[in-house]
């Protein structure tokens, strides 16, 4: 019995760069991701854009640092004393410490107690979430204050 070569299925194209049809809101990632029957909304997408262009990472603060003060250290002495300062603050916190950094904030450690929870699926049925520790962030006084002038 003879039977047909099948035809391989198309893949789609990953883009680069999402293009957007600016009239209707609509990239064709998102159009490509609804093909997938991918939950996906187009707001989503332009607001998980709009945040990551916000989002200062290590790198670029240690590129922030080096141009912004004149010293003879290079990217990675100031990339080595932010990783150093992380595990510092890291360590204290796995120690119970309190780290306050003044006009910035206080890191400390808290204990959540033990509390019973609702099954979002099936609210009827009671979910126990055991007790944990926390790290709390404090705001300081400088940065509640740089803070308000953003959102006016």
């Amino acid at each position: 019995m003879f039977y047909p070569l099948r035809q391989p299925k198309k893949r789609s194209v990953i883009l680069r760069k999402p293009l957007v049809d600016v009239k209707n809101g609509v990239s064709e990632l998102f159009l490509r991701d609804k093909a997938r029957k991918i939950r996906y909304t187009p707001v989503s997408f332009f607001n998980q854009a709009k945040t990551m262009a916000n989002t200062i990472t290590k790198r670029e603060l240690v590129n922030k640092i080096c141009a912004e003060t004149r010293s003879n250290l290079t990217q990675n002495d100031v990339l080595d004393v932010i990783q150093k300062a992380v595990e510092l603050i890291t360590d204290a916190l796995g120690r119970g410490d309190r780290v306050v950094l003044r006009n910035f904030g206080t890191f400390a450690v808290k204990e959540v107690k033990a509390k019973i929870g609702r099954n979002p699926k099936d609210p009827g049925k009671d979910v126990p979430i055991p007790a944990r520790t926390v790290v709390k962030f404090k705001v300081g006084k400088t940065l509640k204050e740089a803070a308000a002038k953003v959102s006016k």
